[in-house]
C-alpha cells in the first residue's frame, strides 16, 4: 500500500471523526438551550444573581444565550462553518467561565 493511499484514508477517517464530534457538540448545545428554555425564569434569575444586572436585563441576556445556543447547535449538527462556530463558542464559553469565576471569587451563592 502506498503512502498516498494511507494518507488519504487517514484524512477520510479524520473528517468522519470531526463530523461526529461536531454533531455531538451540536446536540449538547441544543439540549442545553432546551433546558434553559424550560427554566427560563430560573436561568434569568441566576444571571441576575451572578452579574447584579436587573431582572429585565437578565431576562434579555437569557433569551440571547438561548438563541445563540440554538443557532450554534443547529450549525454544528449540520456542520455549517464548524471552525468559525468552534471559535465563537470558545469565546462564548470563556465569557461564561469568566462570570462564574468572578462569582466564586466574590463568594456568591448560586444554584444551577
Amino acid at each position: 500500500m502506498s503512502t498516498t493511499t494511507e494518507t488519504q484514508q487517514a484524512d477520510v477517517v479524520t473528517k468522519r471523526i470531526i463530523a461526529i464530534l461536531a454533531r455531538g457538540v451540536g446536540v449538547l448545545f441544543l439540549f442545553s438551550a432546551l433546558g434553559k428554555m424550560v427554566a427560563l425564569s430560573g436561568f434569568a434569575g441566576t444571571i441576575a444573581d451572578l452579574t447584579g444586572f436587573s431582572s429585565n436585563y437578565s431576562f434579555v441576556i437569557a433569551l440571547m444565550v438561548i438563541v445563540i445556543e440554538l443557532a450554534g447547535g443547529i450549525g454544528f449538527v449540520f456542520r455549517y462553518r464548524v471552525p468559525l462556530l468552534s471559535f465563537l463558542f470558545m469565546v462564548f464559553v470563556s465569557g461564561f467561565i469568566f462570570i462564574l469565576v468572578g462569582a466564586l471569587v466574590q463568594q456568591k451563592e448560586f444554584v444551577c
